[in-house]
């Protein structure tokens, strides 16, 4: 396999060469302006956001979303609180949006609108074409009690602990 050694460290960083390393194939160092892979069985091409190719498996590399996401639910962190300003350690948990008031005054509108004869008076929303949402962990200061928030990237399968669950298996 043929690497651009000046964009390894995005390619690693992306997660699409590991599973070449795995595979023990050996890999040439040599200077050009795109990777070339020597691909073997049950691998193939993979594109990454630098533009260039890299060897991957046939399960999905990090990148791609395949794989499930576990964060610990305690993390050390920086506190942008009045009182901290420092690394402390935060109680992690995941966001979620809370209920939509029925007195703002976008909704009032919307129902006054809607009431009556008229059928539906506002568009409804039908070419949705994103199959993830961003997560977004919601991290609170186990000093000051501080919340603030930090988005990850999209993935399918999210889960807050630091064990995964298995089939037939318990969780302790």
């Amino acid at each position: 396999m043929i690497i651009d050694w000046e964009h390894f460290g995005v390619i690693s960083k992306l997660g699409c060469l590991y599973r070449a390393f795995e595979t023990g194939e050996t890999v040439r160092r040599e200077r050009g302006t795109a990777t070339e892979g020597v691909v073997g069985e049950g691998a193939r091409v993979c594109g990454t956001r630098c533009g260039l190719d890299a060897v991957r498996g046939v399960d999905k590399c990090a990148r791609g979303g395949g794989k499930m996401v576990v964060i610990p639910k305690t993390r050390k962190t920086f506190c942008p609180g009045k009182e901290c300003k420092k690394h402390t350690l935060h109680k992690v948990s995941q966001y979620k949006t809370g209920k939509a008031s029925l007195y703002a005054q976008g909704k009032r509108r919307y129902d006054r609108k809607q009431s009556g004869y008229g059928g539906q008076t506002k568009p409804v929303f039908h070419k949705k074409a994103k199959t993830t949402k961003k997560i977004v962990l919601r991290l609170e200061c186990t000093a000051c009690k501080y919340k603030h928030h930090a988005v990850l990237k999209r993935c399918k399968h999210f889960e807050l602990g630091d064990q995964k669950k298995t089939k037939g298996g318990a969780v302790y």
